[in-house]
């Protein structure tokens, strides 16, 4: 196996260490040929075998030092892939088997991410939206300082103005066809759920006009 790390295949090479504690898990070399096959697969985790050899590893050998850090990989692998079902799963697994290493809060970033990806759009049903706002509240709960924290924080006020959007937009919806009442419940939503964003003021605005025109009738 040094040989072929050495030159002859680091494939190979993870492989055969793989193998030999698998079949050799007594063996005074046992923690160190599977140190060494996390080394190699996590050195190529961006080509095709390294990224299966991460997520075998971490799956195998869960307890090894480094099988936070395939998990991690993998599900990074997984996202960038687009494969959104199999990434929330490896990141849920990482933040599930692994709550005190330091890929936790990414992963839990990255979980409010692929919550997102579900969104389709105004004509659709705001639940990925609501779930992705929920995954960043909590990572801020759990972690409210540090990069993350902020990025989460910017995440949160951008959903939530396009929670805003959806209201004020079904507010205008109604009004249009001469259902001042529901529209009325939209725009005070608005103003209520959603106050630090520019539709809350435009949501006040058009209340103001709509109970204006009601009172003249």
């Amino acid at each position: 196996a040094e040989l072929f790390k050495k030159g002859l295949g680091h494939k190979h090479a993870c492989r055969i260490f793989e193998e030999f504690v698998k079949n050799h898990p007594d063996s005074g070399y046992a923690a160190e040929a599977l140190q060494t096959a996390f080394e190699l697969a996590i050195e190529h985790a961006e080509s095709g075998w390294g990224k299966k050899r991460l997520g075998e590893l971490a799956k195998r050998f869960p307890a090894a030092p480094l099988a936070a850090e395939a998990t991690y990989l993998a599900g990074v692998y997984l996202f960038k892939s687009k494969k959104n079902d199999e990434a929330e799963e490896t990141f849920e697994k990482l933040i599930r088997n692994y709550p005190e290493r330091e890929r936790v809060v990414v992963s839990m970033f990255m979980l409010g991410e692929l919550r997102l990806r579900r969104y389709e759009g105004p004509d659709y049903e705001d639940t990925p939206l609501q779930d992705a706002k929920k995954q960043f509240e909590l990572l801020i709960a759990s972690y409210p300082t540090g990069a993350y924290a902020v990025k989460a924080r910017k995440r949160v006020g951008d959903i939530n103005r396009e929670l805003a959007k959806r209201d004020y937009q079904m507010g205008l919806y109604y009004i249009r066809h001469g259902k001042p009442d529901s529209a009325k419940v939209y725009l005070e939503s608005v103003q209520k759920e959603y106050p630090e964003t520019e539709y809350a003021r435009k949501a006040a605005k058009t209340l103001a006009k709509l109970l204006e025109k009601k009172d003249k009738r």
